[in-house]
């Protein structure tokens, strides 16, 4: 069975529906690879998330404020 290893830019692609990732999940899961990643990556990911949440809700703040 062939191990992967998902990288934080990877995983990224992959949420973000980009074709290159979404056809290489695909061959990973044909070929029924063990997937993992790291406590690192997933720690990188969700900072991401959090912090691009934020970000917009600072934005819709603003934009609230300036009456848009």
């Amino acid at each position: 069975m062939k191990k992967v290893c998902l990288d934080t830019d990877f995983l990224i692609a992959l949420l973000r529906n980009k074709p290159e990732a979404v056809k290489r999940a695909e061959k990973y899961d044909f070929l029924n690879a063990e997937i993992s990643t790291t406590s690192m990556n997933a720690f990188e990911v969700y900072l991401g998330a959090f912090r691009s949440k934020d970000v917009t809700k600072k934005k819709n703040t603003e934009n609230t404020t300036n009456g848009q």
